[in-house]
């Protein structure tokens, strides 16, 4: 069994509502209840703090970063989304455009476009450049919850407390296809966090009943599904992570990766599930209160969580 340690933990006294991890693992940027966005430098596994930054009169909502981890955005309550320069923490571009919440958002692959999915029940794109407005989509029939583009930069995806997951192409803004776990159902559990897997293929969602799921694109069927954390009421983040055999014990050594899924719970713990078996193969305590979000570093073995409980 792989014996998980805590390296470090900050309390920054109001709940944290997101966290993410730069592209080439080097700064964390935390986000909070009070529109505070954070920036940590990574340094030998632990962190420092390299700007505090009253971003939003509201609180943020998520957090995210270019793909050369030059810029970082926020989307806040306020309705608004702006973008920051990582070195100085000055503000680039303040974005306008929604009309409620904006709930989650997402670079393009170039850093040109950046996409927004918000309570007001659309999608859209916009220029990292000129903050113009590039795509409207009436996406859902209630508040989009999250938002993904392809590692491509060909697909958009949202999801919805309507129950519903569906892709969208980037170009035109048209629907490919719409994706639930049982047609037969005309009511389905609220759909709370979609991200697209590195190769595009599959897509990974959270939904309001405690459940994780695997989605193969092209067939738009589910592959596996993923039990055993709380998650209810809150939209929580999840992750892809991985751990060399070699460091697990009782596995004899081999030279891959065993890949895993890593998602927090309403109860304040951690959960890692075998991508490829659904096996709940740790469970780690880590908060007194529900985990709103945990990123995995993209080539060490460890991960950051923020939480209700104002630490991370």
């Amino acid at each position: 069994v792989y014996e998980w340690t805590e390296i470090q933990s900050l309390s920054l006294g109001v709940p944290v509502t997101c966290v993410k991890i730069s592209n080439k693992g080097k700064q964390l940027a935390a986000c909070t209840s009070q529109g505070e966005l954070l920036i940590y430098d990574i340094i030998n596994d632990s962190i420092s703090e390299k700007h505090k930054i009253k971003a939003h009169d509201y609180g943020i909502n998520c957090v995210c970063w270019t793909k050369d981890d030059i810029f970082i955005a926020t989307a806040s309550d306020d309705t608004t989304i702006k973008i920051f320069d990582v070195k100085d923490g000055v503000l680039k571009q303040h974005i306008k455009g929604h009309t409620l919440a904006v709930f989650s958002i997402a670079f393009s692959p170039r850093n040109n476009i950046i996409v927004s999915g918000s309570w007001d029940e659309t999608i859209r794109t916009f220029s990292v450049r000129t903050g113009a407005e590039i795509h409207r989509i009436n996406a859902h029939q209630d508040p989009v919850t999250a938002v993904d583009i392809s590692p491509d930069g060909l697909l958009l995806l949202s999801s919805s407390f309507d129950g519903l997951i569906r892709v969208w192409d980037n170009n035109t803004g048209k629907c490919l296809c719409t994706l639930v776990r049982d047609k037969k159902v005309v009511k389905h559990p609220p759909v709370s966090f979609v991200k697209f897997t590195p190769n595009s293929k599959f897509l990974l969602s959270a939904s309001l009943d405690s459940s994780i799921t695997l989605w193969d694109i092209e067939s738009t069927s589910s592959k596996q599904h993923y039990y055993g954390h709380k998650n209810e009421k809150y939209c929580m983040s999840a992750s892809f992570t991985q751990i060399p055999t070699h460091y697990i014990k009782e596995t004899p050594s081999k030279n891959h990766n065993t890949q895993y899924i890593v998602s927090g719970s309403e109860t304040g713990y951690i959960y890692l599930w075998n991508v490829n078996t659904a096996k709940n193969e740790h469970r780690i305590k880590a908060h007194d209160q529900p985990i709103m979000s945990v990123d995995a570093h993209p080539s060490t073995t460890f991960f950051i969580t923020s939480s209700l409980d104002g630490t991370i």
